[in-house]
């Protein structure tokens, strides 16, 4: 089975784009990594003055702060 990212990009209420991908042969919690990075990215490209991520899996959100080296 494949996983599959999903990301949306809201402003002041509206949704400003969607982006789906297949994540290929990961775990859940690494497609949930990508999902998060591909966010920030894509959030980063607009003028914004707050990101707010939400995610069912705090663990990846922790991981998807830490500076310091980890596997993967």
């Amino acid at each position: 089975m494949q996983a599959v990212l999903v990301a949306h990009f809201w402003r002041l209420g509206e949704q400003m784009s969607s982006f789906k991908a297949p994540a290929g042969r990961a775990t859940a919690l690494d497609a949930e990594l990508f999902a998060i990075q591909l966010g920030v990215v894509k959030a980063t490209s607009f003028d914004v003055k707050c990101i707010v991520i939400i995610t069912d899996s705090l663990t990846t959100a922790r991981r998807a702060v830490d500076a310091s080296v980890h596997s993967g």
